[in-house]
């Protein structure tokens, strides 16, 4: 984040007003306009960030990689704003508060969180996902927060969402989905009656017909994934949606990218 101030770095023009000081007036610019224009200097200014994972059953599932993509952009992220002097630390989450790493500064933080990452990725899981419960873990409002998670829990995502909303700053979501999860893994199966075991629930469902569940399910998760998009704007949450069919590059970047849109 950055503002005008003292600093070194150019930020912008602005029309010279009377008690400024002269030694920033750019002279070709205020030739070129016809009224003397000033160069604005910027600073930069920190805050703390704190980076909350969703670490439940359905985001560790083996062979979805959601939980991998995650991780991956989690520790993106954190080197970004680690890079811009802010304080980082890691809320991680499933039903409840799982871990958390205090926000610090530097290489030695960077390594910590990392190793947290690394542990969670190892895990089973926990039942449920909840990030309502990182409101009280952050603390203090002022906070930026950056929650990833499939957002796929029993209750509605925006009422943890809303909780966060209240209490910090800023506040940034990446709903991470694979369309692995709307696949049968035997092809048999779509012609006959099967079974589905709920990862985080435990719940037992009997599919009499397969082929029309996995198009149902799909239809599901098309709306809920237009909801969660329709109730973020309404909030001013920065939401980015993307799939593990794509790289964390690609998908850091194209979070950004909608979060400067969205801040015009």
């Amino acid at each position: 984040r950055r503002r005008s101030g003292p600093g070194t770095e150019f930020y912008e023009y602005r029309e010279y007003q009377p008690g400024d000081d002269t030694r920033r007036l750019d002279w070709q610019k205020s030739l070129a306009t016809g009224r003397p224009q000033l160069r604005q200097l910027q600073q930069y200014y920190q805050s703390d960030w704190f980076i909350c994972i969703d670490a439940s059953a359905s985001m560790l599932l083996p062979g979805l990689d959601k939980f991998k993509l995650a991780a991956q952009v989690a520790a993106a992220a954190a080197y970004l704003l680690l890079e811009q002097g802010n304080r980082v630390g890691l809320l991680q989450f499933s039903s409840g508060l799982d871990a958390r790493v205090a926000p610090g500064r530097g290489r030695y933080q960077y390594q910590a969180l990392c190793r947290q990452l690394l542990a969670a990725n190892n895990s089973s899981g926990g039942n449920g996902s909840n990030p309502g419960i990182c409101a009280s873990a952050a603390g203090t409002s002022g906070h930026g927060l950056f929650v990833i998670s499939d957002f796929l829990g029993t209750n509605s995502p925006l009422s943890g969402l809303d909780l966060l909303r209240n209490k910090q700053r800023e506040l940034h979501a990446l709903q991470i989905t694979s369309a692995d999860e709307l696949t049968l893994p035997d092809p048999d199966a779509y012609n006959a009656a099967c079974r589905l075991r709920d990862s985080e629930t435990g719940a037992i469902r009997e599919l009499p017909d397969a082929a029309q569940a996995v198009t149902q399910a799909s239809a599901i998760l098309e709306r809920q994934q237009a909801r969660l998009r329709a109730d973020c704007a309404r909030r001013h949450i920065h939401l980015s949606q993307a799939s593990t069919r794509h790289d964390w590059m690609h998908v850091l970047r194209a979070h950004l990218q909608t979060n400067r849109r969205v801040s015009r």
